[in-house]
């Protein structure tokens, strides 16, 4: 048998694995004071313009963490939309992070019309304080939007992954 028919296999079972790998990654149950763990490794391994987006396993809502920028030091952006599950508390959302010391900026959103506004708060960290500054800026969040830190998360990693690595669990592939 010629050597070029076993490479046409070989070939298209490389490239299926290179798809997979390209998949976002999800880790389920995450409780709230695990999502710093994960934050760890997100920015330790995400590229510019890696996606992190927690969502509540019980109940409405989900948090997104953005990577604009990853060097020595590392500009992240908070997102949340003003949609039914933010409707009421947006505005407190916005005070609280205020408060807190970060700047929330609120813009009209154009991309989708159920999303009324979106409030960006882009932070800037460094060093090994990074998961713990970017924790609790969730914690923050979470408070104003009455979640309390005792729910489970869906975590999962998007965009330009560089190996993505999922701590703790063992990660498994979205279908």
């Amino acid at each position: 048998m010629p050597w070029w028919l076993w490479s046409v296999p070989v070939l298209g079972i490389l490239l299926f694995l290179l798809w997979r790998m390209r998949q976002p990654k999800y880790q389920r149950h995450v409780r709230f004071h695990e999502l710093e763990r994960y934050m760890g490794r997100f920015l330790s391994q995400g590229e510019s313009g890696s996606v992190m987006v927690m969502e509540r396993e019980y109940g409405a809502g989900f948090f997104q963490l953005e990577l604009i920028e990853n060097g020595i030091d590392r500009i992240l952006e908070f997102g949340l939309p003003d949609v039914v599950w933010t409707g009421d508390v947006f505005t407190q959302v916005e005070r609280s992070l205020l408060s807190a010391g970060f700047s929330p900026r609120v813009e009209r959103a154009t991309d989708c019309s159920k999303v009324r506004r979106f409030m960006r708060v882009p932070v800037s960290v460094t060093g090994q304080r990074a998961a713990e500054e970017t924790q609790y800026l969730l914690a923050v969040a979470a408070a104003a939007l009455g979640w309390g830190t005792d729910g489970r998360f869906t975590v999962r990693f998007e965009g330009k992954p560089t190996g993505f690595a999922l701590p703790g669990r063992s990660a498994t592939l979205a279908s």
